[in-house]
């Protein structure tokens, strides 16, 4: 609505439809009171751990080294590696996350000023996700009007993301996956108010979103692709559509956000090595049909997440389907133009690979964010435009799916809310239901191998043990040494030697719940205490 204020569109708009304003700021409420609300009681899990490594400036070598020295440890002494030390600085941080460029620096500098701010340095880094993502709030709502041309879409998106149990998970990790959501929001609303508005300071924040974008994650790529995919395909299908300069205005703001992004792709370039190394996961192989159970995961995950409904409720897709063929059809050229764009470039880039050249990336929610921010605003479309239709029974029908997103959302977000580990803690969900497992023993033993997730994963699980635990890695060398006095023992990806060394002494080693990576060695025939072994 060129020419109105917020306060005035949003009147307009909402003229006669009270009520879907009062459902939107209520659900407001309720999404910001879930974001804000027990962000330490649940698991810390594996990349969460090195983003706290990262942010209070710990050397990943150092850490390793903490770990992996042959000793017995207490929780309390791997866990100094999530607490702040005197005489760490910000200098320190900054050496630490120019170690992992793959990881753009502003979220990490952001949550390590927030660590000044309270004792707790996880809730600090938490805290700052959680208070970033309010943020997409008012970045959607632009979003939805610049792109829709008015407020009932805005405040139906709003609506939805508010109790969308996606945006809950990030909004309450240790990551930068919210902040880049915001942003994924901001640039795309600010590029379309530059094209309809054609002012240069318009054009000047546009920039800035990029630039930010940019700093805040590698994946913020597919944002200026998708950017120049609209502009082109508009200058192609419409050339009146905008005056020449646009696209002039475009690339300068384009330019000047890779220029201001120069120094971290240098940092880049100069360790590219180790990004190959720290990524080579992306490249594993999987099936096809794992590829789309999580394809129809991420669709699901958007609106409703309850674990009796998980894996085989569908309907996320079908109402998607449906919303897509509904909105696609009846939408403005320009405006479905956009949204094909926001979508195809992590499609090309995320999703094609992985069927043609094999991959896990696409099964990853966060690397598919861009288009599920697309597929949500075309739900909202399709709802906000259903409630509108002269049609009584459509008005039903728009009415009913919506009270039934906005209930399946909320109550998968109180779900979330009281459980101690979900779906989004990856290989480390289950790491909570292990260590009540190990605290119920009189006398355990972790015993932990050198790999690529054990530091991570016993940092994860010292969260969560009691101080009596104790925990000990070993070399491959000494891979069947265990310390004596020990009753029980729980074991990390253990090496051969130990397992044999374990069931020549009559014990079984068993995976805990399915888990590939923990282990339970119970005695068969009432073993008592492991005796003591060299290397």
């Amino acid at each position: 609505m060129p020419g109105l204020s917020l306060s005035e569109a949003a009147g307009a708009s909402l003229k006669g439809r009270p009520g879907l304003l009062l459902i939107s700021l209520l659900m407001l409420l309720a999404g910001v009171g879930l974001r804000l609300h027990g962000l330490e009681h649940k698991v810390v899990w594996h990349d969460e751990v090195f983003t706290l490594v990262r942010v209070l400036g710990f050397q990943h070598q150092e850490v390793l080294d903490g770990i992996y020295n042959g000793q017995v440890q207490t929780p309390a002494q791997l866990l100094r590696f999530q607490q702040r030390v005197p005489g760490r600085g910000f200098q320190d941080t900054w050496r630490a996350l120019k170690e992992h460029p793959e990881h753009s620096p502003l979220y990490y500098v952001l949550a390590a000023l927030a660590t000044h701010l309270t004792e707790s340095p996880l809730l600090a880094v938490r805290g700052t996700s959680a208070l970033l993502s309010l943020l997409l709030f008012p970045a959607l709502f632009w979003l939805a009007r610049e792109w829709s041309g008015g407020c009932r879409v805005a405040w139906v998106v709003v609506a939805l993301a508010a109790v969308s149990p996606l945006h809950l998970l990030y909004a309450q990790e240790a990551r930068q996956y919210a902040l880049l959501m915001v942003l994924i929001a901001a640039a795309s609303a600010a590029l379309l108010q530059a094209l309809r508005r054609q002012r240069r300071r318009d054009w000047v924040l546009y920039g800035i979103t990029l630039s930010l974008g940019l700093y805040t994650h590698l994946l913020f790529v597919q944002v200026l692709l998708a950017h120049a995919l609209y502009l082109a395909w508009s200058a192609w299908t419409q050339p009146g559509a905008f005056p020449p300069r646009s696209g002039r205005r475009a690339a300068l703001a384009a330019g000047g956000a890779l220029i201001a992004f120069s120094p971290w792709l240098l940092a880049m370039l100069q360790r590219a090595g180790e990004i190959r190394r720290f990524t080579g996961w992306m490249g594993r192989t999987v099936g096809p049909e794992k590829l789309a159970q999580a394809w129809l995961g991420h669709l699901n995950h958007l609106f409703v997440d309850l674990p009796l409904l998980r894996p085989y409720w569908v309907p996320g897709a079908a109402l998607v389907t449906l919303a897509l063929w509904y909105g696609l059809r009846r939408t403005p050229p320009a405006t479905s133009r956009f949204l094909i764009c926001l979508v195809l470039p992590s499609l090309f880039l995320v999703v094609l690979p992985d069927l043609l050249l094999g991959g896990v990336r696409s099964r990853e929610t966060r690397y598919l964010l861009q288009p599920l921010i697309g597929l949500e605003l075309v739900v909202a479309w399709t709802i906000a435009q259903a409630l509108e239709s002269p049609m009584g029974w459509a008005r039903r029908a728009a009415v009913g799916v919506f009270g039934s997103l906005l209930l399946l959302g909320l109550g998968s977000g109180l779900a979330i809310d009281r459980a101690d580990s979900w779906w989004s803690k990856s290989f480390s969900a289950e790491n909570a239901a292990f260590a009540r497992e190990v605290n119920r023993t009189e006398r355990p033993l972790v015993l932990g191998s050198v790999s690529h997730v054990g530091a991570g994963e016993l940092i994860s699980l010292s969260y969560l043990l009691a101080p009596g635990v104790h925990l000990l890695v070993t070399r491959s060398d000494q891979a069947d040494f265990i310390p004596p006095g020990y009753t029980d023992l729980f074991l990390l990806l253990p090496y051969t030697q130990l397992r044999a060394r374990l069931e020549a002494e009559d014990y079984r080693v068993e995976p805990f719940q399915g888990s590939w990576k923990w282990f339970i060695a119970a005695p068969n025939r009432g073993a008592g205490a492991v005796a003591s072994s060299g290397p």
